[in-house]
């Protein structure tokens, strides 16, 4: 009589991980959660060697921890954004990565997950950051190091290199209403978007049309007001503290204003200077000297993931 008890005891143990286990991928996969799902992008599924290092850390991390991981190469996000946000094929964008950067906020907006650029070496599992924030916000974005903030004169400055986001979020429907605006913005400030641009312009244009900047603006403005006239959008400032709102819970969107989590490599220094050997360090997990330069502390368990800054379209 024991062995059938014991038996019947440890079945119903099992089942009742295995509803457990059900329930949790089943949370993650609902519009309720942010779904454990990894989005990167390349020109084609032949990665170069520098970045494939990278992914690779990030693929190892998350073995059989319930993860996908999807690489989408041009012509899946050309064929993404055309069925799914046809606004954003209409704008004649000039330079690839306005292109790049709209599209991946389409694919958050659409399947929801997390976006993370090539150049991210991955040392924990995103994991963490799902557990401490999931249940309370729809989208949750990180910042650059704070000297690149000094270096633009803003207070911070919200990255798109790794953003997190429930399916169908306002804040990404909202931003995407707005790609357009801020293109039509910068046509009509800047001559040179009809012209042949130097470097400097061409990141100018990047920056507030889709990049971190642009991004920066319009949270700023979702946090003080959610219902933001899209069709006024770059002519609004921000007339709230938007800081004080960002630590209310009730908000559809986080700022993690840490930096140590995933941004602690900057590109410059105080006083804005570009920092020599800062873009793209070669990946030497065993050589000290490599840590040193990047003045993180792998054994720091709040350090998810460095940022290299490869930045390959910055040289195009």
């Amino acid at each position: 009589m024991i062995l059938p008890r014991i038996m019947i005891l440890l079945f119903f143990q099992l089942l009742l991980i295995m509803c457990t286990f059900v329930k949790a991928n089943l949370d993650y996969n609902n519009n309720n959660y942010i779904p454990k799902i990894i989005h990167q992008t390349w020109k084609t599924f032949n990665i170069p060697i520098k970045l494939k290092q990278y992914q690779e850390t990030l693929i190892n991390v998350h073995k059989n921890k319930g993860w996908e991981y999807r690489l989408w190469d041009d012509i899946l996000l050309n064929n993404f954004v055309i069925q799914h946000c046809p606004s954003i094929s209409k704008i004649n964008y000039k330079i690839k990565i306005q292109f790049i950067d709209a599209a991946r906020y389409c694919i958050l907006y659409h399947i929801g997950g997390i976006f993370i650029d090539l150049d991210y070496q991955a040392l924990r599992p995103l994991d963490s950051i799902l557990d401490i924030y999931n249940n309370d916000y729809d989208t949750i974005l990180t910042i650059e190091p704070p000297n690149h903030a000094k270096t633009f004169n803003v207070d911070f400055i919200a990255s798109n290199a790794i953003m997190f986001s429930k399916k169908k979020s306002l804040f990404f429907k909202k931003l995407i209403d707005t790609l357009p605006l801020a293109q039509k913005y910068m046509l009509l400030s800047s001559s040179s978007m009809e012209k042949t641009f130097n470097i400097h312009q061409k990141e100018n244009i990047v920056m507030h049309t889709t990049g971190p900047l642009f991004l920066t603006h319009f949270t700023k403005l979702f946090l003080c007001n959610t219902d933001i006239d899209v069709n006024r959008i770059m002519y609004l400032s921000a007339t709230c503290d938007y800081i004080d709102n960002n630590n209310d819970n009730n908000n559809m969107v986080h700022i993690i204003m840490n930096p140590t989590y995933f941004s602690s490599k900057s590109l410059f220094t105080e006083n804005g200077t570009l920092i020599e050997g800062a873009r793209c360090e070669k990946l030497m997990m065993e050589e000290a000297n490599n840590i040193k330069k990047t003045n993180i502390n792998i054994n720091d368990n709040t350090v998810i993931a460095m940022h290299h800054w490869c930045g390959t379209w910055w040289d195009k």
